[in-house]
């Protein structure tokens, strides 16, 4: 009554989340906040192109999330070899992650 109604914002932008979208959770001042986290195979490689094969990473990126999102990338690789050799995703694929909001610095 003193102050009004209270504030909500929603940090919704999908009804129905589609595929290559999840939703992650990020620390900040305020004690935490939810932000989407996309991702898609940018190119399918061919063998002589093979090298360019990785994950590029845009959007708002704090150092710490970089570094997790570059474990969270060889994590799987390693995985995928160990329970499946002859999947070659990871070696013909570029990957590219994207993260619309999110980056809060630590410091």
């Amino acid at each position: 009554d003193y102050v009004g109604k209270p504030l909500f914002t929603s940090d919704k932008l999908y009804d129905h989340t589609p595929v290559g979208v999840v939703m992650g959770l990020a620390f900040n001042q305020l004690g935490g906040a939810t932000l989407y986290i996309e991702a898609t195979v940018a190119d399918a490689l061919s063998s002589s192109e093979q090298g360019r094969a990785g994950l590029h990473t845009t959007g708002q990126l704090g150092d710490v999330m970089k570094e997790s999102s570059q474990i969270a990338y060889t994590v799987a690789k390693r995985t995928l070899r160990a329970h499946d050799p002859s999947n070659e995703f990871f070696s013909a694929s570029s990957l590219h992650m994207h993260v619309p909001e999110g980056a809060t610095p630590k410091d």
